[in-house]
């Protein structure tokens, strides 16, 4: 972290807003989400029936290969054929109102949010103004005030992707316990990959979040005293010191890119790995009679929308990581 030496010391604003993580932010935030509870119960009663159908679909395919193709039962096939687009329907329309109802209470959040800071801004005395740039104000209420929003929404959408998981481990186990048991061998892996990648994330984002500030901070200084800064002849000697904080912004941002775009071609080997195992152990079994061929098929199906939602979770986890520092 020593190449952003330029951002990472700290500064009397970070004091006032607050630390990367603290609890009683999430608690802070519940009075601005109750005034939604109705629609926030909607989204989160569309995002279980969302779960429901997602878990259902493979079975289906399972019981159409094993007990309908096999068979030559077309009547039945047709059947499940009907059901499939039923389930797909409301897996599309559930999805469209979660979508809907939670995009209406993080605007409702975000609305008040800003109102309650903009009347906290106009109480506050001229000393905290002499203390701190407009620019980095500016950001608080601006950028900060979004990422709060949006954290909002993000805690449905993680309890779905939660329960997403859980659902898909229990209709593995239950098709196959012991080949259910080979394919999540994996999440060993990706629990420690997770562990040693979360401290360097959550400082990567405090940094971006810095360098944000103080990039406004000297944008807003520079412009609004544009006047002084040309009648004592600064216009050099203030640019060179933009550059400087615009590069640590820039080195900044692809730092914490690079730890993001990292962690999901990781997630996608293990994906391969587990569909792997699937396919090999799962060839064997139905070569011994062990297993039907529609089972293997939804384990794979199964195994690829296990790793969807924690592909999802790790995006929302950058996202988490995100909405702390604000």
């Amino acid at each position: 972290m020593g190449m952003f030496h330029g951002v990472s010391r700290g500064h009397p604003d970070e004091e006032v807003f607050g630390d990367v993580y603290d609890q009683r932010v999430v608690a802070r935030l519940l009075p601005y989400i109750l005034p939604y509870k109705g629609l926030a119960s909607l989204a989160v009663v569309a995002m279980l029936i969302y779960t429901g159908t997602q878990v259902a679909v493979p079975w289906i395919i399972k019981i159409a290969i094993d007990e309908y193709v096999f068979l030559k039962d077309f009547e039945g096939l047709t059947w499940m054929f009907a059901l499939f687009i039923g389930i797909s329907l409301v897996n599309w329309l559930v999805n469209y109102v979660q979508q809907f109802a939670m995009e209406k209470v993080g605007q409702g959040v975000l609305f008040n949010l800003r109102a309650d800071m903009f009347g906290h801004v106009q109480k506050q005395s001229m000393g905290f103004f002499d203390r701190t740039e407009v620019g980095r104000l500016m950001s608080r209420v601006q950028g900060d005030v979004s990422q709060l929003q949006e954290f909002a929404a993000l805690v449905v959408m993680t309890l779905g992707e939660l329960l997403s998981l859980l659902g898909i481990v229990i209709a593995l186990l239950l098709l196959n316990f012991k080949l259910g048991l080979i394919t999540m061998s994996v999440l060993p892996v990706l629990t420690l990959i997770m562990v040693v990648w979360q401290p360097f994330a959550r400082k990567a984002f405090m940094t971006v979040r810095r360098a944000i500030s103080i990039v406004n901070g000297s944008l807003n200084e520079n412009i609004t005293g544009v006047r002084v800064v040309q009648s004592m002849n600064r216009q050099e000697r203030n640019l060179m010191l933009f550059d400087e904080k615009n590069v640590d912004h820039r080195d900044a941002n692809l730092w914490a890119s690079k730890l993001s775009s990292g962690l999901l071609p990781a997630v996608d080997i293990l994906t391969a790995v587990a569909i792997g195992f699937a396919l090999f152990f799962g060839a064997r079994m139905i070569a011994g009679n062990d297993l039907a061929l529609g089972t293997l098929i939804a384990f794979v199906l199964y195994i690829q929308r296990f790793f969807d939602p924690i592909r999802n979770l790790t995006m929302q986890y950058t996202q988490l990581q995100r909405s702390m520092a604000s």
